[in-house]
């Protein structure tokens, strides 16, 4: 069960990968339901089936960011650290504007970039993970990874939670746009890292 975790630590790539894992996962907690359901009504101010229409805009931009970058694949690839880093400060940008904005149909087209932007970027960074190490321990990097996302995602939404309660909504929003920034950060002050194949190990 350790083995995951060991080869975590000792992968500089995979090492940095758990950290963005670990940000993402907080950050992405805004996106429940129940959060995005009292953005819409307290900070849109509008009726309860907006909080499906962004829902869907969401989901649609993970399909669109897919197709992007299944049509560029070659681009993708041969620019992988420029893509993931471009997924991530647009992912940055989304969801500071979306945190920002009052109207509905904005909030549409900012849930569709965010979605599409966390597509762009999860690709070429999983991408990244699979090319780092063997197959045989690509599943126990995977569990690794997933456990530590889950428990980071479940906790966070705990967090998320009472800061929208104790706080308002706009600021949960303003919290992952933060984290997001973080994540941006990271991959570029560690750019010489992000590469396909990387392989070394301390």
């Amino acid at each position: 069960m350790k083995e995951g975790w060991h080869i975590l630590y000792r992968t500089p790539i995979l090492r940095k990968m758990a950290y963005i894992e670990g940000l993402d996962s907080i950050a992405a907690t805004v996106w429940i339901a129940a959060i995005l359901y009292v953005f819409v009504s307290e900070r849109l101010q509008a009726d309860h089936q907006w909080w499906g229409w962004i829902n869907g805009a969401f989901f649609l931009g993970l399909i669109l960011g897919s197709l992007y970058c299944m049509k560029y694949a070659n681009l993708v690839e041969n620019k992988i650290r420029k893509v993931f880093m471009l997924g991530a400060i647009a992912a940055f940008f989304s969801t500071f504007l979306f945190a920002l904005n009052t109207i509905p149909v904005i909030a549409l087209i900012l849930a569709f970039s965010f979605g599409a932007s966390m597509q762009i970027k999860g690709i070429p960074q999983h991408t990244m993970i699979q090319t780092s190490v063997s197959l045989t321990q690509l599943s126990k990097v995977y569990a690794a990874l997933g456990a530590l996302g889950t428990g980071i995602f479940a906790l966070s939404s705990l967090l998320m939670g009472w800061l929208a309660e104790t706080f308002n909504v706009q600021l949960v929003f303003l919290f992952s746009a933060a984290l997001m920034a973080m994540i941006s950060i990271l991959i570029k002050v560690n750019q010489q890292v992000f590469v396909k194949g990387n392989v070394k190990q301390t």
